[in-house]
């Protein structure tokens, strides 16, 4: 077999494959909702902490924090039959066992691991004004006939507002942003996905324009392509609402790449906060100084060692990320990954205490978080 003569057959196939993308039967029908956006106050013994998850089916992820330190740890899970298991992000995580009471609260065990210690677990649904539905859509494609191993994948998830006042629309219109970068208009969730998946797709096959019958013979699965999208509400006090957006991509190499960003809004003016909202000019020049602190303080990285011989590229922290969000007792300063550390550091995020930061927030921020 000539090995050059593939262009047009190959082509042909991708072409009839992505035409008909849109036929592809997915998991969330359009107009279907898949879950919610919830948020819990409670304690797990008789530390105080707060809880914000979504549930698409029967996945959940989400956060928590010790209303103390306000330092979000992120988990995720399944309801199984009746019993939500969630775990940390760890080599030993941490685990939750909840079951929902009638009034649609969780109460169970946290669990340490390895039988360290475990704790009792109580925790009261908050109402959200406005409340969330949550949409998902997880789609694949054999775009090559005979080709079963290249495969593109898609999966997406996102919150979406209840309700069409004014506040709706302008979260709308961020989450638009969010994934199509488009704030022109607010489309509905399912469009929203099926666009970015339609993109998705339609890049994939592209790439495989000039791929040759030998090089799909040696490498046919590295030709495949997958991207996650999801978005979820991370914090909600009174007029302020913290929004992220991860992103994940494979589209060949050694690793998938993949950030999330973050957003603050200001409910009451319906408009997002930036650092230079919240922190006052002096404040961003005592930033680096206050981040390689708590860079420190979280790595447990000694005074004296150098910031190298710990994962990041420089001995400074000098660029102040404007990729920020917040809980009631901190600030958290993401960076991506490469950003000032290798990739397998992965997302880098620095919480620093907005008891620090005080002297340098924004007379308007501090009344809006009713800061005292």
């Amino acid at each position: 077999m000539n090995v050059n003569i593939r262009r047009a057959p190959f082509a042909w196939v991708i072409f009839f494959s992505y035409q008909m993308v849109s036929s592809v039967i997915t998991e969330a029908q359009p107009g279907s909702v898949s879950g919610r956006s919830m948020v819990f106050n409670g304690a797990i013994g008789n530390y105080p902490v707060t809880m914000h998850i979504q549930s698409s089916g029967r996945t959940y992820r989400g956060n928590y924090w010790y209303d103390r330190v306000g330092i979000p740890i992120s988990i995720s899970g399944q309801l199984t039959d009746t019993i939500l298991n969630l775990e940390t992000f760890s080599e030993d995580p941490e685990v939750l066992r909840l079951t929902y009471d009638a009034n649609g609260n969780l109460r169970g065990v946290w669990d340490a691991g390895r039988g360290k210690n475990s704790l009792p677990v109580m925790l009261n649904a908050r109402r959200i004004d406005p409340s969330f539905d949550v949409y998902a859509l997880k789609d694949s494609l054999k775009p090559l006939r005979g080709r079963t191993s290249v495969r593109v994948e898609y999966e997406g998830e996102m919150p979406w507002p209840v309700g069409k006042g004014p506040l709706e629309w302008f979260m709308k219109q961020r989450i638009s942003r969010m994934l199509l970068r488009d704030t022109s208009r607010a489309w509905n969730p399912m469009a929203l996905m099926t666009q970015q998946r339609n993109d998705f797709f339609k890049a994939h096959g592209e790439s495989l324009k000039d791929v040759t019958a030998a090089e799909l013979e040696d490498r046919g699965p590295g030709f495949s392509w997958s991207m996650m999208q999801v978005v979820q509400i991370e914090y909600v006090s009174g007029s302020v609402m913290c929004v992220s957006s991860m992103q994940w991509q494979f589209t060949g190499g050694a690793h998938g790449n993949g950030a999330s960003i973050y957003e603050i809004w200001d409910l009451a003016l319906r408009k997002t906060l930036g650092l230079r909202d919240i922190i006052s000019t002096s404040g961003l020049k005592a930033l680096p100084t206050l981040l390689e602190k708590h860079f420190r303080k979280k790595y447990a990285v000694p005074v004296e060692a150098p910031l190298q011989e710990h994962g990041l590229f420089e001995n400074r922290i000098t660029e102040v990320t404007r990729n920020i969000f917040l809980t009631s007792k901190a600030l958290i300063f993401s960076y991506t990954p490469y950003e000032i550390g290798p990739y397998a550091m992965g997302q880098i995020e620095i919480p620093v205490p907005l008891a620090e930061l005080k002297p340098f927030l924004q007379p308007y921020f501090v009344r809006l978080l009713s800061l005292k």
